[in-house]
Order: C-alpha cells, then structure tokens, then sequence
C-alpha cells in the first residue's frame, strides 16, 4: 500500500496523490490511498474566518475514487530510495507536493538550475518537461474521478472560443510567507494579457476577486469568469467545489497565463493533458 498523506491545501493534496499513483507503478503496482484530513492549518483569505473543528470539505464530495483511509502514519527518520517514505515492506508513504522522478524517466542533469535536489526536478516547468514524462504523469490525472457536481458545472458553463486564454492569478493574499504576497504584481499578468491581440478574451481565475474587478475594468467582456455559489474562501465545502469547476474550466484552453509558484496553476495544466502553451508570471526561479 501507498498512502498520500498531505495535510496543506487540496492542490497540494491533489498533487501528492499524483506521485503515490506514480509510486505505485514504481513500487511492486501496489494499492493506492488517500489520507484526506479535515483540518487545514493555513491563514484564512482576508475577509473569512478559520472554520472550526474539523470543517474541510470531504474527499468524498469532491471526488468519486474510492480510495481514501482514515489514518496517516508517522514520518520520521530518511526518505527510504529518495522518494518515499517505507514503513515496512509492504506500505510506503508520500506527502509532498512535489513531482517525483525516477532513473527511468532519464531526466537530464542539467534540467534544472539545481540538479542536486531530489525534489522541484519537474515542478512548473510546463513545456519543458520531455514528452514521456508529461505522459507518464497525464496518465496519472486521468484516473482522478471527480463528482457529478463539479462536472454538471463545468459541462453548463459556455463554450470558450480558440481564442480564449486562461489565466490563472494567485496573489498569495493567504500565503503565511509574506515575501509571496508583498511580491504580487498585477502588471506582470496584465503586460502578458495585453501582448494577445484584441480577438482574445480571457477566462480568468483568482484567490482575490478584487483582481477581477479590476480587469474587467481594463478589458470589459474580454474578461470571462465562473460565477461562483459562495465567495472565495479556502476551506468550505462549496468553495471548494468551486474552484475544482475553474481548474478544469481553465484547463480547456490551449494558452495559458499562470503563476509560476502556484500549485493550483500547475495542476490546471496537467487536467488539460499538458498540452497548453504556458507563460508563468512569478517571483520565483524554477529553472
């Protein structure tokens, strides 16, 4: 058995569950299982409250997989092979948010800036990612089932064009990091924007909906959005219903704007088959 066991955010969570399917291949095609708990220890989104108790949304309402477990396992001591946790012989757990690469995937050394580091090896590189990995990984989403709910939604919202650029904008307005935020710029998204010509609109997404208001003040009905059932929040149950709705809905676009730090950015780049042509917009150096 495999146990994904990530406590952050549901990208986060979404993303380790990824690599224990990975894993599985990997480690003898053992059984894979979804620690999902219902806390969640992160700042609340300016103008929300930390929920109490055990309050997260459920595994079960947002996906149909029956594979999720009750119970983690403690981590201690070294990372059995550089990439798991092995508690015995027949279990392994994993818990990070970060893409695993394996001997078999032949991975340049010089792929990265920091080849030395057994983690961020493939992380947010989109496009650059050789072929036979992205399709490794891609084989992996796929096996994710998510709700009928979710899927009605995304099904009712309107055609994009195959002009319509996704953009994904993450301002970190949560983030306990204050370096995150502090180094949010809207005009390193809105010089990207502006670089499509006047044919495009853009199906926009954020943690921060004053963003939004924002750009629909610069670019009017160019700017598409998801009208959600609850405001932006990151723990309920409805917002987060809603924002698995615009990770797919961004992921059906072929260009795409993302933040290069953001978790969920990436995820919605791996729904959509990693085949989108990406700009990141970030702080952070990834390679």
């Amino acid at each position: 058995m495999i146990i994904s066991q990530n406590a952050a955010g549901a990208g986060n969570r979404i993303k380790s569950w990824i690599v224990a399917m990975r894993l599985s291949e990997i480690v003898d095609d053992m059984d894979v299982r979804v620690w999902w708990p219902r806390t969640y220890d992160v700042a609340p989104i300016p103008g929300t409250k930390r929920r109490s108790g055990n309050s997260y949304v459920r595994f079960s309402e947002l996906f149909k997989n029956d594979c999720e477990i009750d119970y983690c396992l403690p981590v201690t001591g070294s990372p059995e092979k550089n990439y798991a946790f092995q508690h015995d012989k027949n279990i392994h757990t994993y818990g990070r948010a970060r893409f695993l690469i394996f001997p078999e995937d032949g991975l340049p050394s010089d792929f990265i800036k920091n080849p030395s580091s057994q983690y961020q090896k493939i992380d947010h590189q989109y496009n650059r990612i050789p072929k036979n990995i992205r399709e490794n990984y891609v084989r992996q989403f796929q096996k994710i089932k998510f709700q009928d709910v979710i899927l009605e939604k995304v099904e009712n919202f309107p055609l994009f064009s195959k002009n319509t650029v996704s953009v994904q904008i993450r301002t970190f307005c949560n983030s306990r990091n204050p370096r995150r935020y502090n180094n949010f710029n809207l005009n390193n998204f809105i010089n990207a924007m502006n670089e499509y010509e006047i044919n495009h609109d853009f199906f926009v997404c954020s943690d921060n909906e004053q963003i939004i208001s924002q750009l629909k003040t610069l670019y009017g009905d160019r700017i598409l959005t998801f009208e959600k059932s609850v405001p932006v929040d990151i723990d309920s149950k409805d917002a987060l219903i809603d924002a698995m709705v615009e990770i797919l809905l961004l992921s059906k676009n072929n260009d795409m704007i993302l933040t290069e730090e953001s978790t969920y950015s990436e995820l919605a780049w791996w729904f959509g088959d990693a085949q989108a042509s990406v700009k990141k917009i970030g702080t952070q150096t990834w390679g």
